[in-house]
């Protein structure tokens, strides 16, 4: 009987450490700077994101980015809208991810426009600077579209500000 009430207090003392490194935030929301690398052409512009978090390490992604770039006078912009799962990493100060996004595409340039199929695998470092914001450092993918029947491999390179919502 002695054992198991030992056994029962050594539970109780380390329970709400494991709550506390299960912490993790319900929502999350970022907005920052792109960097987007595309078939030769350099474009600059917004990323952003809402991750609704199912669990600890699982959640899912409305990512949507608007780019401009500028080349011989002629300007254009692209924009993605992406859509799919995240697996994090969490810990005290960094929580790393992964993501696979499918949705799509549309660039405008000189009057035209046109939409296609588009698609993101990459992941990221987020730093938390206290419970509710994070700093990312670095969100790096390869994304791929699909114009007039050619698929496109493009590069796309964020940073900003999360906000965390919530507790999980």
């Amino acid at each position: 009987m002695r054992k198991l009430l030992c056994c029962a207090g050594l539970v109780m003392l380390f329970l709400p450490l494991t709550a506390v490194a299960q912490d993790s935030p319900k929502a999350e929301i970022f907005t920052g700077y792109s960097y987007l690398r595309s078939e030769g052409v350099n474009a600059h512009g917004f990323n952003g994101s809402i991750a609704g978090n199912i669990n600890k390490n699982f959640g899912v992604v409305a990512d949507l980015g608007v780019y401009r770039a500028s080349e011989s006078g002629e300007s254009g912009t692209a924009v993605t809208y992406l859509f799919g799962p995240r697996i994090s990493g969490r810990s005290d100060k960094v929580d790393p991810f992964f993501h696979v996004l499918f949705g799509g595409a549309r660039v405008s340039a000189v009057g035209e426009s046109d939409h296609a199929f588009a698609f993101a695998i990459g992941g990221g470092l987020d730093i938390k600077a206290s419970n509710s914001v994070a700093i990312r450092v670095a969100q790096i993918d390869y994304l791929g579209s699909r114009f007039g029947g050619e698929t496109q491999s493009n590069f796309r390179f964020s940073v900003g500000i999360v906000f965390r919502i919530g507790k999980r």
